[in-house]
């Protein structure tokens, strides 16, 4: 299976299949009046997993006890930017997009699967916007990845990576 990431767009647009959303948070904040603690972030940040969906889902309920030890590293690298609190935004990613999907893995290995394909791409998360589009493309011989999806780069800066 040949998969990078390279810009190119191709039919698996807007399917969620294991996909890493990243998001550059001053851009995001600025188009959407936000100014949560995580908007001041200049990097490249998870705005969400989304795994292959499949099965009846997972019934492993979402408690701040079970990522404690993740905590601080889901602050820098998963900030919430919404004015929902932090807790509520990380409640609302497992909800809707762990819980369903992932029936094989807890609320930690769910943030931890995601925290990893972060570090997998994290060389390119610190290039500005433009710059990062170059940057994932250049990891394509190196991370099993495809740039699937930019949104205005300028303005609002999300991208989409998807992962086999």
């Amino acid at each position: 299976v040949a998969s990078s990431c390279s810009g190119k767009s191709n039919n698996l647009e807007g399917r969620f299949d294991n996909i890493l959303a990243l998001q550059w948070p001053t851009n995001v904040c600025k188009v959407n009046g936000w100014n949560a603690p995580g908007c001041k972030y200049s990097y490249w940040t998870i705005h969400g997993w989304w795994p292959q969906k499949g099965g009846k889902g997972n019934t492993d309920t979402f408690e701040l006890y079970k990522i404690k030890n993740l905590r601080k590293k889901m602050e820098k690298e998963w900030p919430n930017l919404s004015k929902k609190t932090t807790i509520s935004f990380w409640a609302h990613e497992w909800n809707k997009h762990g819980q369903p999907a992932a029936r094989k893995l807890t609320v930690k290995q769910y943030f931890q699967r995601a925290l990893g394909y972060y570090r997998d791409v994290k060389r390119c998360t610190t290039k500005q916007p433009v710059a990062a589009k170059a940057c994932f493309e250049k990891l394509s011989a190196v991370k099993k990845c495809v740039l699937i999806r930019i949104k205005n780069l300028i303005t609002e800066a999300r991208l989409h990576l998807k992962f086999p």
